[in-house]
């Protein structure tokens, strides 16, 4: 079916090629490699990117997830969202923006992962 879906798109010129460069540019995928380290079967939240969430599983092979909708929007409580991340069984957060950093640094148990030039965060147990 997907891909069907992916012919049909093709043809009909329903893709957009306009973000490709960026997907096509995995350094900062290779930045969350380095950081990871050893955890290579991380359950990683990414908040504030959905494409980065993206770009890291289809590229890297990590086990990434975008951040749910009513979570990023601001729908679930503060003790909502520590048991999604309970359920999901999410190891670190990959926090993109300033305001889902503060989001998360607010509502979650976290250590900034030491020597990481991205917003990594591991989840206290």
């Amino acid at each position: 079916m997907a891909a069907r879906q992916t012919v049909s798109a093709v043809a009909s010129d329903r893709l957009d090629f306009s973000q490709w460069e960026g997907f096509e540019t995995p350094e900062d995928v290779g930045a969350l490699a380095q950081c990871l380290g050893e955890r290579t079967d991380a359950r990683v939240l990414v908040m504030g990117d959905d494409t980065f969430a993206a770009k890291a599983g289809a590229l890297g092979g990590f086990a990434t997830m975008m951040e749910p909708r009513n979570m990023a929007e601001g729908r679930l409580s503060a003790a909502d969202s520590r048991e999604f991340l309970a359920q999901q069984r999410v190891d670190a957060i990959l926090a993109l923006t300033p305001e889902r950093e503060a989001f998360a640094q607010s509502t979650f148990a976290l250590s900034r992962v030491p020597d990481c030039p991205l917003p990594l965060y591991s989840l206290a147990n």
